[in-house]
């Protein structure tokens, strides 16, 4: 099979990059900070699903994608507004569609580890005191 992990450089999608290539799967791993150099089972694509072309790349070609994108803010979260889960996804399952890739698997692990406390003030006070 072949997989696109977006976000592949985090913990989750490190370890999914892992598992899938020990596994035999070929992996497309999308990262800002990636390695180039490619391997049987892996082939990087160094950028953010936020730049032009992104996307398209990581989709082309795979059978599923596995969404594991996290971002790192500083500051307040009623501060600062973050994109990359809205546009990203957005821009991700427009390449789906055009690629005819029906598989997407999401994976968060917000509220966990270091993203402890970067859910925004309902979520770190409400949602999970």
């Amino acid at each position: 099979m072949r997989i696109a992990v977006l976000g592949a450089s985090g913990g989750i999608g490190r370890d999914l990059v892992q598992q899938a290539t020990t596994a035999g799967h070929h992996v497309v791993a999308v990262a800002r900070s990636i390695g180039s150099e490619a391997t049987p089972h892996l082939t990087p694509v160094k950028g953010s699903i936020l730049d032009p072309g992104v996307a398209e790349r990581a989709v082309t070609g795979v059978d599923a994608v596995a969404w594991c994108v996290g971002a790192k803010t500083l500051g307040p979260a009623f501060l600062r507004t973050v994109t990359v889960f809205s546009e990203g996804t957005r821009r991700a399952i427009e390449a789906m569609k055009r690629a005819g890739v029906n598989r997407l698997a999401v994976i968060t692990g917000i509220g966990a580890g270091e993203s402890r406390g970067h859910g925004g003030v309902l979520y770190d006070w409400i949602g999970l005191p």
